[in-house]
């Protein structure tokens, strides 16, 4: 999997400890990057920077007990919709 996309999501004693056998279809999975016929890159949207840095700003607050998640998501969706918005006219 790393060889092949670049990550793995886990930590390295998850990878050596962990008890792999019981998951159905995780061959299938970690060989699924190898034998793909086509890879498609990421995409990042032109505002990608600004949602990174709000986000990190609205999770300060929420875990500062400043506002909810819920209001802090909607807040970020909704300013973020506009900026895009205007990005792209």
């Amino acid at each position: 999997m790393f060889d092949t996309v670049g990550w793995l999501n886990g930590s390295k004693q998850l990878l050596k400890e962990g008890k792999f056998d019981s998951v159905p279809d995780l061959k299938f999975f970690l060989e699924m990057p190898a034998k793909a016929d086509r890879v498609a890159g990421n995409y990042v949207p032109p505002i990608q920077g600004d949602i990174d840095a709000e986000y990190g700003k609205g999770m300060t607050a929420v875990i500062a007990g400043q506002t909810s998640v819920k209001a802090m998501l909607d807040d970020l969706q909704t300013r973020m919709k506009q900026l895009l918005d205007e990005t792209l006219r």
